[in-house]
């Protein structure tokens, strides 16, 4: 239930289309074809076919991809070929090599100008730090990640960006917002008709609801989800939607139903040779069988998925094991057996629990840094808007001072005219032009205080220019009267 489809879609933000696998390595090999498009085919391979079930394979092609790139000098297929090297590394849990990756290319994504390519690494690298337990990091880089999409308008990188959103406000125990930002990011993948990001938002949504007690609602975007990576043949999916399809019905008391989407979720785990997603499903199907007394079938299954845990070393599978073990030997009246895996089970939950301990004391350290981090940041921003606040103040002053200056220099060069002979016109200008930029002027330096008046209804602060023109008026009659009698006109 905890197992969230989170992040699947964080290294989707490049691909944009799907092609038959062999024809996209026939244009890859094609050397009259332009670099740009042999790159973009062999990128589409990589995301449609082996980056998620062949990952180490993928690695592979992905550094020849980057060093043919490097070699014809096209540095966005550089960025392309690194980005993928780095979902390469992370899918098999080497996040210091998917981190070096992904910090190269953000470098060269941001030395030629490619915004989107570097706000789509970041959201990868966010999720790294997310696979970590680092929730608070995470966060903070999907959410800059999702203000750059917004400012450029992407559809595709705001779904994504809100997708790992909604996994950290889940993780948090935030259900709303996660809920909130699952759908939001729904629409945006429907939007653009983007198959693989509404199946994974319909599972993600799916599983929430489940874990709600919505477990009709549930299995229907379960369904949805399902029959979606069938058609686009998104084999990853397939297996994770046919588990969480187990679970909805395993709470609905239907235990053919939840033997059958295992069986199902087995078959797809055990052609891409997933060990541990293997380990997992047998010992539920183990359990499965216990239920129903099949004991020769459990012991079956439950030694299967023996090998695999020894083989991959994992704690969780290994803590349920070994309770399935106990459980079937105390059924058959091995009672001394059922002990000894008992003790084996409580060794790995202990081994388990110091694991979460240790990563509850790293999230707490992460986030204690993270809220220095941003405590730091609000009093340099509090700085620099003092700083700010000060500079245009100056600068309001100086220039201030500066029309007051120009405005009694207007006036004196206006009496200065009594010594040359003007037209009527002429004279009328030289009176109405000084006023009316004291207007303009005023009606600058009172704009604040007007605001406040008016708290910016545009009738109310029409009625105090007009009484601030009324009171003006005066003054231009009084100056013209002047202005004639020292011309002698």
């Amino acid at each position: 239930m905890k197992k969230l489809l989170v992040g699947l879609l964080l290294f989707s933000s490049f691909i944009q289309a799907q092609s038959n696998a062999d024809s996209l390595l026939t244009v890859w090999n094609d050397s009259s074809l332009s670099d740009s498009i042999r790159v973009e085919a062999l990128q589409t391979h990589l995301f449609k076919g082996l980056l998620f079930s062949q990952p180490d394979s993928a690695a592979i092609l992905a550094r020849e991809l980057t060093d043919f790139s490097r070699d014809s000098r096209y540095l966005k297929g550089v960025v392309k070929g690194l980005n993928l090297q780095g979902i390469a590394h992370a899918i098999q849990g080497q996040y210091d090599e998917a981190i070096a990756k992904y910090e190269q290319g953000i470098k060269l994504a941001d030395s030629i100008d490619e915004p989107r390519m570097v706000s789509s690494m970041r959201g990868n690298l966010g999720g790294i730090y997310y696979n970590q337990g680092d929730f608070f990091h995470a966060l903070e880089i999907h959410q800059k990640s999702l203000n750059t999409h917004q400012e450029k308008n992407d559809t595709l990188g705001m779904a994504n960006s809100l997708n790992s959103l909604s996994g950290i406000y889940y993780h948090l125990g935030d259900m709303e917002k996660a809920l909130n930002s699952y759908r939001r990011s729904h629409d945006h993948f429907q939007q653009i008709n983007n198959i693989n990001g509404v199946a994974l938002s319909k599972l993600n949504i799916g599983l929430i609801l489940l874990e709600q007690g919505q477990v009709d609602s549930a299995l229907v975007l379960f369904d949805q989800g399902l029959e979606m990576n069938k058609e686009i043949g998104n084999r990853l999916m397939e297996m994770s939607a046919h588990e969480y399809m187990a679970a909805a019905y395993d709470l609905k008391g239907d235990s053919a139903k939840v033997y059958e989407y295992y069986e199902q979720a087995l078959l797809i785990s055990q052609e891409m040779n997933s060990k541990k997603n293997n380990a997992s499903i047998l010992i539920s199907l183990g359990r499965l069988e216990l239920g129903k007394n099949n004991l020769t079938q459990a012991k079956q299954h439950a030694a299967d998925a023996e090998k695999l845990c020894l083989e991959i070393e994992v704690l969780k599978e290994s803590s349920e094991l070994y309770l399935l073990l106990s459980q079937i030997a105390e059924k058959e009246g091995r009672n001394a057996d059922a002990l000894t895996f008992y003790k084996s089970h409580i060794s790995y939950l202990d081994s388990l629990k110091s694991d979460d301990v240790k990563k509850q004391i790293a999230q707490t350290e992460s986030r204690a840094q993270f809220e220095k981090e941003q405590l730091i940041k609000e009093q340099e921003q509090q700085e620099a808007a003092r700083l700010n606040a000060e500079a245009k103040s100056r600068r309001d002053t100086l220039q201030y001072s500066g029309i007051g200056v120009g405005l009694l220099s207007l006036f004196g060069l206006t009496f200065l005219l009594g010594r040359v002979h003007l037209p009527a016109w002429s004279l009328e200008l030289a009176v109405f032009l000084p006023i009316l930029i004291l207007f303009e002027f005023l009606l600058v330096v009172t704009d604040p205080w007007v605001d406040q008046i008016s708290n910016g209804e545009p009738l109310i602060k029409l009625g105090v220019n007009v009484l601030l023109a009324g009171m003006i008026f005066p003054l231009h009659s009084l100056f013209e009267r002047v202005l004639k009698r020292y011309l002698g006109q």
